[in-house]
């Protein structure tokens, strides 16, 4: 077991997670991970009295995540997963970092997964900011959400491919500025044709699915950085599809999935997702795709259409693991083409609860939390989101985090008080 007991936890939420402690002057949040309590700026748009996990069957539809995460907490071997989907907003590694932090600084000495990973440098775009990775010879990109790009994608819905003589990437896996992430285990999703340079990666063992595409890396002491060098002949090509970082112990992992322009049309075009995600073994899947489908007049967004494309997400999901659940997120308020007020958000909004009310799952209703239709623009005047009226800045996406990760933590909270304190006393 680990070493912290039941109240030891129920205080830790309290005192290691967000706390919404206002301020009578407004001020940007922090960017820092600080384990003591955030008081997060007061601003009059938002709508905290939303800011709650909304349960359109009964909250008891998370019975099964909170167990999964209690057993994560308080057993050294059992792990917790979590999986990020969305677009942009998830591609560009502040809001999944920021909550990646909140839950793996639930209790201390909590052991913390990077988990799944698209190496975004060498498809020269953006990326979290807590793997870095330098980039060896050239590579070509092509990613689900283009329309004109074609390749056999899995989950990460991106490939880069390189025909180099010498290709590959050196990485390092950054938790804080004076820690990295361990791990035990890299695997590899790419071409397996061609393989890695073992001298280099000096492995104990190597596993090979030619099913899923992976090659597993195995060390017996942990690492925090590796070496990737490929040597293709002949014209050969090498291609990869994601990464993902694991360690020997249980912990809490969060996974994420993110594309710029994704939309649910864009992830039903990656046909080997189905399969590579039994890799991630999902407890909690934070569904964050929308504001792409829903970037045009309100005349051209099929509501019902969308809801379909949805379902047909969440059951992959649930074909890898039957009780998976779900944590639907709204939109968050935006303008189309800069200049409207994007009222998609409310059909947006309707199907997230539909789908909660159908999967028996939780709504965070960041549309609502935001202060709703045009909030985007009081947003933007206090530097928390950008120009384009639909991105967030770095300190808004940290804001974003904090205030969902508070109502994550009352929700499990009041989880535990239930299941060990009420139960005790009585």
């Amino acid at each position: 077991m680990r070493n912290i007991g039941i109240t030891g936890l129920i205080s830790s939420l309290v005192v290691l997670t967000v706390i919404f402690a206002f301020r009578e002057e407004e001020q940007k949040p922090q960017l820092s991970y600080d384990p003591l309590p955030l008081p997060l700026p007061h601003y009059e748009f938002l709508n905290l009295a939303e800011n709650v996990l909304h349960f359109p069957q009964h909250s008891n539809s998370y019975d099964d995540v909170w167990e999964s995460l209690d057993r994560a907490l308080f057993e050294d071997s059992a792990s917790f997963n979590i999986v990020h989907m969305g677009g942009s907003h998830v591609q560009a590694g502040v809001l999944s970092e920021r909550l990646r932090e909140h839950f793996q600084n639930i209790s201390p000495g909590m052991d913390a997964k990077r988990g799944l990973f698209f190496p975004f440098k060498l498809a020269k775009t953006n990326g979290p900011s807590n793997l870095r990775f330098e980039r060896i010879g050239e590579w070509d990109a092509q990613r689900c959400a283009h329309s004109r790009h074609d390749a056999i994608w899995g989950m990460c819905g991106m490939e880069v491919s390189s025909v180099s003589d010498t290709c590959g990437l050196d990485l390092y896996a950054i938790r804080t500025d004076s820690s990295r992430y361990g791990f035990h285990s890299f695997t590899l999703i790419h071409s397996i044709e061609i393989q890695a340079d073992q001298s280099l990666l000096k492995a104990d063992r190597i596993e090979v699915d030619s099913t899923l595409r992976t090659t597993t890396y195995y060390w017996n002491s942990p690492q925090d950085s590796l070496a990737l060098r490929f040597y293709p002949q002949d014209g050969e090509e090498v291609k990869i599809f994601g990464g993902l970082l694991d360690h020997e112990k249980g912990g809490i992992a969060y996974h994420e999935i993110g594309v710029n322009g994704a939309s649910t049309k864009s992830y039903l075009r990656c046909e080997k997702m189905p399969k590579e995600l039994e890799l991630l073994q999902a407890d909690l899947v934070v569904f964050g795709i929308g504001i792409n489908d829903a970037y045009m007049s309100k005349n051209d967004f099929d509501k019902e259409d969308f809801k379909l494309r949805y379902k047909a997400i969440a059951e992959q999901f649930r074909a890898v693991k039957e009780n998976v659940q779900f944590l639907w997120i709204t939109n968050n308020d935006s303008y189309y083409r800069r200049r409207y007020p994007n009222k998609n958000a409310f059909a947006v909004q309707e199907v997230m609860y539909e789908l909660a009310e159908e999967y028996g799952g939780a709504v965070y209703d960041l549309f609502e939390v935001m202060g709703g239709l045009g909030s985007i623009s009081d947003w933007e005047s206090a530097g928390l989101a950008k120009a384009d009226k639909i991105h967030f800045s770095r300190e808004g996406y940290v804001l974003q985090a904090d205030m969902m990760f508070e109502a994550i933590r009352q929700s499990y909270g009041k989880h535990l008080e239930e299941k060990y304190l009420t139960n005790n006393i009585k």
